[in-house]
C-alpha cells in the first residue's frame, strides 16, 4: 500500500468518524478500491437485492489524485464520496441518493462544501481518451498497418 492509498483511508476514517461522533452513530468503513479510471475523481458504489444494500465500496483515481492538489483532493473528493455512502447508509436509497438535501446535510455536518463535480486538471487523460478512441476506429475500419499509436508509457502497435 502506498502513501496515496494510506492517505485517502485514513482520510476516510477521519469523516465517518466525525460524523459517528456527530450523530452518535456507529457506521463500518466501507471497503476502499484505488481503481477508478477517466474523469470522475472518486466514486461511492452499492449493490442491492430487493431494495437493500448488500455491498458497497468507495473506488478513488490514483491518476487525478497524483495530477493535482493532493489536499484539496483529501479534503473536497474524500468526504464528497464518504458523504454519499453516510446519505445512502442513513437515509435509504431513495432520500440519500445523488446530491441532494440529504447529501447536502452529511456534507455540511462534515464541515465540506458541497460541490457536485470536481475541477481538476484532466487534459491528459482527455488526450489518451482521444488516442485510444482513434485506434478503435482504425481498427474497427481496417486501417491501422504498421503503425504505432503513442500513448503515455505505451506504444500500441497493430501487427
Amino acid at each position: 500500500m502506498d502513501q496515496y492509498q494510506k492517505d485517502i483511508i485514513a482520510m476516510n476514517k477521519f469523516y465517518l468518524t466525525k460524523w459517528n461522533k456527530a450523530t452518535n452513530d456507529d457506521l463500518p468503513l466501507p471497503a476502499i478500491e484505488f481503481n477508478l479510471t477517466g474523469f470522475a475523481a472518486g466514486q461511492f458504489v452499492y449493490q442491492t437485492l430487493h431494495n437493500i444494500i448488500v455491498s458497497s465500496k468507495l473506488r478513488y483515481n490514483k491518476y487525478i489524485y497524483h495530477t493535482n492538489n493532493h489536499g484539496h483532493f483529501l479534503t473536497n473528493t474524500v468526504p464528497h464520496e464518504i458523504a454519499h455512502y453516510i446519505a445512502i447508509t442513513v437515509y435509504g436509497i431513495k432520500e440519500g441518493k445523488g446530491h441532494n438535501n440529504c447529501w447536502k446535510t452529511v456534507m455540511s455536518l462534515l464541515g465540506a462544501e458541497a460541490k457536485k463535480y470536481h475541477e481538476y486538471k484532466c487534459e491528459a487523460a482527455w488526450e489518451t481518451l482521444y488516442k485510444l478512441d482513434q485506434l478503435k476506429r482504425s481498427l474497427l475500419k481496417g486501417e491501422l498497418k504498421n503503425k504505432k499509436l503513442v500513448l503515455p508509457n505505451k506504444v500500441l502497435t497493430k501487427k
